[in-house]
C-alpha cells in the first residue's frame, strides 16, 4: 500500500517538484552571478561592510520561493484529488485517514524538504566562496524562517482543500496567512537567532490542524 501512495503521489507532483527545483537553481545561480559582478567592482572588505552595515541580504531573491513552491507542490498534488473526487474514495480505503493522510503529505513534506537542502548546499557555496563564515551561520539562520513559511504553505494550502467547511476555509486561510507574515517581519541577517524554533513550532502545528480537516472531511463534519 505505501509503494502505491508513494508512486501515485509521485506522479501528480514530480513535474512540480522538477520545475520548482530548475527555478530555486536559477535564482541562486543569479545570486552568484550578481555578488561576482559587484566584487569587480568593489574590494570585498567593502562589499562585505556595506551587506552588514545596511542589513542587504545578498541572497534575498530567494526570500518567497519556499512559499511558493509549498504552495504549488499542494496544489499539484490535492487539487486533482478534490476536483475529481478522489480523497473521499481514497478516505474509505481500509486504512485510517490520519495514516493515510500521513504518507500523502509525507511525500509533499520530504519533496520540500529535498529542494531546500539542495538550496541550502547551493547557496552554501556561494557564500563560502564570497565571504567569511560568520555570514555563511547567519545566512543559514535567516534562510530557516523562509523555509518554514515553505512548509507551512503546503500544510495551509492542503488543509483549505480538505476542510469541507467553506467558513472553516476561511478562518484558517486568514489565520494562516497573518502567521505566515510573521516569517518575514524581521530584516537583516541572523534576526531570527533566538527565535527559529518559534516558526518550527507553528510549521508543526499546521502540519497537526491538517488531520483535524481530514477527520471532517471524511464524516462529512461541516
Amino acid at each position: 500500500m505505501l509503494k502505491a501512495v508513494v508512486f501515485k503521489e509521485w506522479l501528480k507532483i514530480r513535474w512540480v517538484f522538477i520545475g520548482m527545483l530548475l527555478i530555486n537553481f536559477l535564482v541562486i545561480i543569479n545570486t552568484y552571478f550578481n555578488v561576482s559582478n559587484v566584487l569587480k567592482v568593489y574590494s570585498a572588505n567593502v562589499y562585505l561592510v556595506k551587506l552588514i552595515t545596511y542589513e542587504i541580504l545578498f541572497f534575498d531573491d530567494l526570500m518567497y520561493i519556499p512559499l511558493l513552491t509549498g504552495i504549488l507542490i499542494s496544489v499539484f498534488q490535492f487539487f486533482p484529488e478534490i476536483n475529481q473526487k478522489r480523497l473521499k474514495l481514497t478516505f474509505h480505503l481500509p486504512v485510517q485517514e490520519s495514516k493515510m493522510l500521513f504518507q500523502m503529505t509525507s511525500i509533499g513534506f520530504i519533496s520540500l524538504l529535498l529542494i531546500f537542502l539542495f538550496d541550502t548546499f547551493l547557496l552554501s557555496l556561494v557564500s563560502l566562496n564570497f565571504f567569511p563564515d560568520e555570514v555563511f551561520k547567519s545566512m543559514i539562520i535567516t534562510l530557516l524562517p523562509w523555509f518554514f513559511t515553505g512548509f507551512c504553505g503546503y500544510f495551509l494550502i492542503t488543509m483549505v482543500f480538505i476542510e469541507p467547511n467553506w467558513t472553516k476555509r476561511v478562518v484558517v486561510t486568514l489565520i494562516g496567512i497573518g502567521l505566515i507574515s510573521l516569517f518575514y517581519s524581521g530584516s537583516g541577517y541572523a534576526k531570527f537567532e533566538q527565535s527559529w524554533w518559534m516558526f518550527m513550532a507553528i510549521s508543526s502545528l499546521f502540519g497537526v490542524i491538517i488531520y483535524v480537516s481530514a477527520y471532517n472531511f471524511k464524516r462529512g463534519i461541516s
